[in-house]
Parts: structure tokens; C-alpha cells; sequence
């Protein structure tokens, strides 16, 4: 069973990293797009949501870090109180 949670979790750091990768560069293709949309009239509703994304894209690894900590420290202290 540890050897599968393990295979999970590779695999799902990896899709993580490949999803981060691609909604990021979207979210920087589509800069252009929303500047036009910001001369809008109300526009600057498409500038935030856009700067929403990115700060949301952005604040993914610090996420999965403190998650990952947490996680870590569980195990650590779920082993610890087993022995």
C-alpha cells in the first residue's frame, strides 16, 4: 500500500507541475487579449480576473510546500507514536 501512495504521488506531482505549466502560459498568451478587452468599457473586470489567475497560478507551489509539510510532520509523528 505504501508503495502505492507512493506511485500516486509521483505521478500526481508530475501532472501537477505539466497542468501549472500549460494554464500559465495560457494565462500569458491571453495578456494581449485581455488589454483589448481593459479599453472596454467596465474592461478593467477582465484585467483583474485575469490577475486573479495569474496570482492563483502563482501561489500554487508555495501551497503544495506547506502542504507537503504538513503531510510530512503527520507521517512523521503518525511513525513515531507506532514504534
Amino acid at each position: 500500500q505504501r508503495q502505492t501512495y507512493q506511485t500516486i504521488g509521483e505521478t500526481v506531482s508530475q501532472t501537477l507541475l505539466s497542468l501549472k505549466n500549460v494554464l500559465e502560459a495560457l494565462a500569458y498568451a491571453l495578456f494581449l487579449f485581455v488589454m483589448l478587452f481593459a479599453l472596454l468599457p467596465k474592461g478593467w473586470q477582465f484585467f483583474l480576473f485575469w490577475a486573479k489567475v495569474i496570482t492563483w497560478i502563482q501561489l500554487w507551489p508555495p501551497l503544495f510546500s506547506i502542504l507537503n509539510f504538513l503531510v510530512t510532520e503527520y507521517m512523521a509523528s503518525g511513525m513515531s507514536s507506532k514504534m
